[in-house]
């Protein structure tokens, strides 16, 4: 049976950079990588990208559309039977700046634009 670790994860290594940098996209205050090739470049550092990984899909909402983004069943089903098991002492993660006192009130809404840009089922 496959374990979360089997499944390709992008890591967040920066979590107010890479926030900021979705702030500029949605902004249009800087251009969007055009493809996977430049969104690595331009996000080297602040995310973690298997190599696994290689597509890009940008989507821009307007405020009179609901988008729903489905996660990967693959994952979702993996996730359902490690946090369904009564057995199984792990708790579900949280990014660390969810309890980060340090932070503005700006870091924390990078974080958070950051997050649920990013965030896959478990």
């Amino acid at each position: 049976m496959p374990t979360l670790s089997d499944l390709p994860r992008v890591k967040v290594l920066d979590f107010v950079a890479f926030g900021n940098m979705v702030i500029d996209w949605t902004l249009n205050r800087v251009p969007r990588p055009a493809n996977m090739t430049a969104f690595r470049a331009a996000t080297a550092g602040v995310l973690d990208i298997p190599p696994e990984i290689t597509g890009l899909i940008w989507t821009d909402v307007d405020l009179n559309t609901l988008v729903i983004k489905l996660p990967n069943k693959d994952r979702v089903n993996l996730s359902v039977e490690i946090f369904g098991d009564p057995a199984n002492p792990s708790s579900y993660p949280l990014p660390a700046f969810y309890t980060d006192s340090t932070l503005t009130k700006l870091d924390i809404l990078a974080c958070r634009i950051a997050d649920y840009t990013i965030a896959q089922c478990m």
